[in-house]
């Protein structure tokens, strides 16, 4: 008994390595491209990501993302409706092991956000999101 108890932790506290370990290894650049189409595909503007994209497992799980640039409708005065040096997304731990992702923090570090109102007097912020995005 004293062994399958001591073979099941090990196996256990492998997968609890692996889980923290594995996402250091894995180089979240290579989903740049993809990001920047599903965004275009759901707001129909480009999103443009030229730093690095990281993911940390601890003390939370969080995503950083830098120079991220949203692009701006057609005829505004800004190439970019925003652009952030760095986007960090934290998310809470419970809700994520129940498949739910809850934000805990949302930091935009040096944004600028370009909001204008066009001569036709449509909105450069009113995004229509696409359904199937």
């Amino acid at each position: 008994m004293k062994k399958l108890f001591l073979g099941v932790a090990v196996v256990f506290a492998a997968l609890i390595g692996a889980i923290l370990i594995v996402p250091s290894f894995i180089d979240w650049n290579d989903y740049k491209p993809e990001i920047a189409a599903q965004a275009k595909k759901a707001t129909g503007r480009a999103l443009t990501i030229e730093g690095d994209i990281r993911i940390a497992i601890l003390p939370t799980p969080a995503l950083v993302v830098h120079k991220v640039h949203f692009a701006n409708v057609k005829g505004a005065t800004d190439a970019d409706m925003a652009r952030f040096e760095s986007v960090e997304v934290r998310m809470a731990v419970k809700p994520l092991l129940m498949g739910k992702v809850q934000f805990e923090t949302i930091k935009l570090i040096e944004p600028v956000i370009s909001l204008e109102v066009l001569p036709d007097g449509s909105k450069n912020w009113d995004i229509q999101l696409q359904e199937n995005a």
